[in-house]
């Protein structure tokens, strides 16, 4: 269970329990001895759900209230899983939808990740299923226990899904065992016997009748049988009533107990039957507070028939212990591991980089705002630390398993996804958020652990990220200043940067250099305006954020029309002029015009955008290079409509775009979102790099290339490759690191000289990308060897600043290097931290990087001047300043209308 968004959840009518004999029934009916019970006025609850037996009593009980809260994140997931069930499974029995009273259609980056996330748990339930245990375990019962349950219909999927191994029918078949809040088990209870699609494979159902037992304030409160009746329903459960379909509001706060002691640990009290409330040959509910692991057992022995050991056991906890206090969650570990021959499978949040990380803080104030904190995360917030935490208790003496999620996704084991699986991903819906899913899984892992290790079984060597650390790489502690946009102005991200020179009317031509960042994604929409900034300098009134902009502004103005509305295009300085290129609208609707913003005639503050030659087909994400300090430019890959582009084009200001042939032996990956720069330039020719970028199987390519264009024919340029060799050690480690920091996508390469240029941003393969690591200074030698020189670490000069924003998420920034002096310039940027709230960059960053020759740890000088926001700009005057995300898109196309912000 997990709070993640708003949803609306199912409200069902209460039933009396009843035993069901093991006749499939084909409808519902009640027997004669039972009397219908009266119709009663129902209340809901802020999820949208019908309260149950004590929940309104919660508010008086800070245990009760906390539990209430994370019973109110399965609420929050299952409308996603709904969403994934519908789109991704549209051939397989739905069961989700008897939990969820409304479809809604998510975002495809919620899409994704929660489909991966339920793969992932999916493919590691099924190899428990399918394996052939010999030995000892041979002929043992196999019993899938689910902690925390919710709503999840993990036991109906297996049924359906893998009948033979479940061997359905079977007395000593797999058997399933839910085991969740008494509360909550009771709405799941009378939900199945409300469904004949859930009730109907089930076998011998057997519902016992309870009376509550008076609580005492020292115990929990159980209830106990009184009676065992066996009725037999003839007829198929009805529909069950709905009391509100209204949108379910935000959870108000309770209070949370005072301390973290036994008794604040112990089970909070309630009136919903406790134990076993449903049994049949294939599937068993137990109402029982994790805590309390006497009942648990006590359950678990008598849902089995009574002996533990006969059984072979696999517990699955998605991202349900999480919420408890660490010492109990780390009991339930524990427990699950002295009941012999086990397994268990966690999936649950992560800090691989610290909680200071834009993703990491978003995800934890998201948690805490809900009153859900995440606790496990505080004590083992790393890979490392979550398998030294299995070991310890009582899972050594077997093997334990580590993934992130985003290792997972790449396995070079396909032991969840192969690439012809993560191709046919892209054929449910258009995915373009791949920076996003990377962060998100990132931050989530897999743990599979087992008593007992499997002959031939390799143990994984589990690592924590790799970083420049392990390479003994310097650090240059570069000075930022930071300069505030107040509002939300200048939030934008996968935009285009551009330094723009003019002349003020008022200064006698003193030329005034302005910054400019280019459509892209708002806080709301696509936008077709773009932001520009100027510069101020620096004084002590500077830390303030009171500036006059308007009266410091210099007019600047857009003649005429120009480019619509896009993102993930390119902006390319020619210095006299700039080139954009392509760009999107929605990922399914490539762009491939191309125009240049330049000054007019007789004007030092008026620009107009020029049309020029378009692209031969439309593309978006694609790298572009200016040549030397030509007019011409270089483009690669890039993503179309439906595939990657193979090709190279060379843009040359009278001809156009021409293909470039691609000789020789070495042929590059075709790719997109990867790293470009023209490092040296010839009489006829000119060199640079080409690196990383994601390929069609959805991985992260590991390639490092020297590329060299030869132009002495401009109708016919040859482009040719030789792969660049890094520094590396007898062990190859050092390669191996080398080549997995400079491989990324969607990551800036900005040339600094003929040998010199920096890698920047952008996510990398299998791992969390460290920030010391995000700014690389890297050197090319004329041999062919790629070192990496030096990280540099941003270190804010005014960090003191109350309004200081803290580390930045460089994705979807417009990073742009000032000619005069080259500063780098950080503005727009951030991400969607999947479905708990957006990171936005807030203001400019400046870094100086006239880069001395200073020892280690030297830091560099403060920049002299900052930035202030002076307007936006339209670039189609008169029309609107945005499209929204629902409106048609060019070409006909119809954007998405799903809550994306992305598409």
């Amino acid at each position: 269970m997990e709070t993640t968004e708003e949803v609306v959840a199912p409200a069902t009518t209460q039933q009396p329990a009843t035993e069901v004999g093991s006749a499939k029934p084909t409808t519902s009916t009640y027997s004669k001895k039972q009397k219908k019970p009266k119709a009663t006025t129902t209340t809901t609850t802020t999820d949208g759900t019908t309260p149950t037996h004590n929940e309104h009593a919660s508010a008086k009980d800070p245990r009760k209230a906390q539990d209430d809260q994370v019973m109110g994140t399965n609420n929050s997931s299952i409308v996603s899983k709904r969403s994934v069930e519908k789109l991704y499974y549209p051939n397989e029995p739905h069961f989700f939808r008897f939990f969820v009273k409304k479809f809604q259609r998510r975002a495809p980056l919620i899409n994704r990740g929660y489909h991966f996330r339920l793969h992932v748990i999916d493919v590691l339930v099924r190899n428990f299923l399918q394996e052939q245990r010999t030995g000892d375990a041979k002929g043992k019962r196999k019993v899938v226990v689910n902690l925390g349950c919710g709503s999840d219909v993990l036991p109906w999927q297996c049924l359906a899904r893998y009948p033979d191994a479940c061997r359905s029918g079977e007395k000593d078949g797999a058997k399933f065992v839910d085991v969740d809040f008494p509360d909550l088990i009771e709405r799941k209870k009378r939900t199945v016997l409300e469904t004949p699609e859930l009730l109907g494979p089930l076998t011998n159902v057997v519902v016992p009748e309870f009376a509550p037992v008076p609580s005492t304030p020292a115990a929990t409160t159980t209830a106990a049988a009184t009676t065992t009746t066996t009725t037999e329903l003839k007829t198929t459960a009805a529909t069950a009533s709905s009391t509100s379909t209204e949108a379910p509001q935000k959870p108000k706060k309770s209070p949370k107990p005072k301390d973290k002691s036994k008794a604040a640990r112990a089970p909070a009290p309630t009136t919903a039957p406790t134990g076993i409330v449903f049994t049949s040959d294939q599937y068993v509910q137990i109402g029982c507070d994790l805590r309390d692991l006497a009942t648990l057992q006590d359950s678990l022995t008598r849902a089995v028939g009574g002996d533990l050991s006969s059984c072979t056991f696999l517990f699955v906890a998605e991202v349900s212990i999480t919420y408890m206090e660490t010492p109990g969650a780390d009991a339930v570990i524990q427990w699950a591991s002295s009941l012999g021959d086990s397994e268990f499978v966690l999936l649950e949040q992560l800090l691989p980089s610290g909680p200071t990380h834009p993703f990491a803080s978003t995800m934890l104030s998201h948690f805490h705002k809900l009153n859900t904190p995440i606790k496990s995360v505080d004590v083992y917030p790393t890979v490392a630390s979550q398998v030294e935490r299995f070991r310890s208790r009582g899972w050594g003496s077997g093997d334990v398993r580590v993934w992130t999620l985003w290792e997972a996704w790449a396995d070079a084991e396909d032991t969840f996804v192969n690439a012809a699986e993560r191709r046919r991903l892209d054929e449910v819906e258009p995915f373009d958020e791949w920076e996003e899913f990377a962060l998100f899984a990132s931050h989530y892992c897999v743990v599979r652990a087992r008593t007992v290790a499997r002959d031939g079984q390799n143990k994984k060597k589990e690592r924590g990220i790799p970083n420049g650390r392990e390479l003994g790489l310097p650090v240059e502690k570069v000075k930022v200043r930071w300069d505030d946009v107040p509002g939300q102005r200048g939030q934008r991200r996968f935009a285009a940067g551009a330094v723009l020179t003019s002349s003020s009317p008022s200064s006698e031509k003193k030329e005034e250099v302005k910054l400019l960042n280019v459509m892209g994604l708002g806080t709301k929409s696509r936008l077709q305006n773009c932001d520009v900034y100027g510069r101020k300098k620096v004084g002590d009134a500077d830390e303030a954020d009171g500036t006059d902009e308007e009266k410091t502004a210099v007019p600047f103005t857009f003649r005429e029309g120009g480019p619509s509305t896009r993102m993930c295009h390119s902006l390319t300085d020619f210095g006299t002029a700039q080139l954009l290129v392509g760009g999107r609208a929605s990922p399914s609707t490539p762009l491939k015009d191309c125009w240049l913003l330049e000054k007019t005639n007789g004007s030092e503050s008026e620009w107009a955008w020029k049309r020029t030659n378009d692209l031969p087909i439309p593309l978006y994400r694609h790298s572009v290079t200016r040549l030397g300090k030509t007019d011409m430019a270089l483009l690669a890959g890039g993503r179309g409509v439906a595939d990657i582009f193979p090709d190279w084009l060379l843009y040359e200001p009278k001809l156009g775009w021409i293909r470039c042939e691609i000789a020789g032996d070495v042929k590059p990956t075709s790719v997109y979102g990867a790293t470009l720069a023209c490092l040296r330039q010839e009489s006829d020719s000119f060199s640079g790099v080409f690196t990383g970028g994601l390929s069609d199987d959805g991985l992260i390519a590991d390639q490092l290339l020297a590329w060299n264009l030869d132009v002495s024919n401009s109708s016919r340029p040859v482009v040719t490759f030789v792969p660049l060799q890094v520094k590396s050690g007898d062990d190859g480690r050092e390669e191996a690191l080398s080549r997995l920091l400079l491989t990324r996508f969607g990551a800036s390469c900005l040339p600094q000289s003929r040998t010199d240029f920096l890698v920047f941003g952008g996510v990398i393969k299998d791992h969390l990308l460290d920030m010391e690591d995000e700014i690389l200074l890297c050197s090319l030698k004329g041999d062919g060897e790629l070192t990496i020189t030096r990280r540099l670490v941003p270190e804010a000069a005014n960090a003191k600043s109350p309004s200081h924003p803290g580390p930045l998420l460089l994705v979807g920034t417009s990073p742009v290097v000032t000619p005069d002096d080259g500063s780098l310039m950080i503005v727009g940027g951030g991400a969607t931290c999947f479905s708990m709230g957006t990171f936005w960059n807030k203001g400019i960053s400046t870094l100086e990087l006239a880069l001395p020759a200073a020892v280690e740890n030297e830091a560099s000088p403060i920049p002299a001047y900052g930035w202030v926001h002076e307007k936006t700009v339209d670039i189609i005057p008169g029309e609107p300043r945005s499209l929204p995300l629902r409106n048609q898109a060019p070409n006909g196309a119809e954007g998405n209308a799903n809550g994306s912000d992305r598409t």
